[in-house]
């Protein structure tokens, strides 16, 4: 089931380089030079993406973001007070019920595909994108 998530996220990775690709080839000689830089932008900029999205992935699973929510919560209450129930309590008591829930779902190992996938393609991303700058620069 790991491997499908990779897959997955492989696929879209491809996707959306070859879409960048094809946007920025009509602007750009259709020389060797051109075509390494257009590729070079559409891996760097697919890669950032991912790596951002898995990072903040893996900061939502410490739990970092818990004071918004509870905010959010408090404050939808106090605007909304019959529609939103407050039986949370204190920050604590709210905070130790999201470990909880995250321990259930499996949040430590990353979720659904897991953060640690996202992280590293968005990294292989930004690898191939620094060796299609050496090779630009080499041209």
């Amino acid at each position: 089931m790991k491997l499908k998530g990779y897959a997955i996220q492989i696929g879209a990775a491809a996707l959306l380089v070859a879409a960048l690709a094809a946007y920025r080839m009509g602007g750009v000689p259709a020389n060797t030079e051109g075509r390494v830089m257009v590729f070079c932008d559409a891996f760097f900029i697919v890669g950032m993406l991912y790596f951002c999205i898995g990072a903040l992935i893996w900061v939502s699973t410490t739990g970092f973001f818990d004071i918004f929510s509870y905010a959010f919560r408090k404050g939808a209450h106090a605007l909304i007070p019959g529609r939103i129930t407050d039986t949370v309590g204190g920050f604590y008591e709210y905070k130790l019920g999201k470990q909880e829930k995250r321990k259930g779902k499996g949040a430590e190992t990353g979720g659904r595909f897991g953060k640690g996938s996202t992280l590293l393609i968005g990294l292989m991303l930004l690898i191939v994108s620094a060796v299609l700058t050496a090779v630009w620069y080499g041209i």
